[in-house]
């Protein structure tokens, strides 16, 4: 899950928290289920370049008859479906397998949560004069529950 420029990622990250139990207890009705893949399929059936067409089987390996048997199994997706694959990839997460990163100002909040650690994304002063990155970052805001 992801927001942009977000005045308040603090609340934005207890919603994204609620979001599996609220899929998963949600009673969907088909209307929902239906306008949902609607919306999944303005992306998947977009119109797209030939070059882009092939290139999707070259650099990934998804033929044609991958991508139709993927589109079968969206057009299938039941409310069923939603709620195991929300309980299972949302509520019922490992802290270890859970990771967050807030790109952007530093907020007060994060000095008291000490589960976050601090990097900087800034460039050096050296770098900036001389037009090209150097690695070494200094002190952007991220909570890393893993190391992956």
């Amino acid at each position: 899950m992801s927001s942009y420029r977000d005045p308040n990622p603090k609340n934005s990250l207890a919603t994204f928290q609620k979001a599996g139990a609220f899929a998963r207890d949600k009673a969907w009705s088909e209307r929902e289920i239906e306008e949902s893949k609607l919306s999944v399929f303005q992306g998947v059936d977009a119109p797209r370049s030939v070059s882009s067409e092939g290139s999707k089987e070259f650099m990934y390996g998804i033929t044609q008859d991958m991508d139709a048997a993927m589109r079968e199994r969206l057009l299938g997706v039941t409310k069923d479906h939603v709620q195991k694959v929300a309980e299972k990839y949302l509520v019922n997460v490992k802290d270890d397998d859970v990771s967050t990163a807030i790109l952007g100002e530093k907020k007060p909040w994060v000095e008291e949560d000490q589960k976050w650690k601090v990097k900087s994304l800034q460039r050096s002063r050296r770098e900036a004069k001389s037009g090209f990155v150097i690695d070494d970052y200094q002190p952007s805001v991220g909570r890393f529950n893993s190391e992956t």
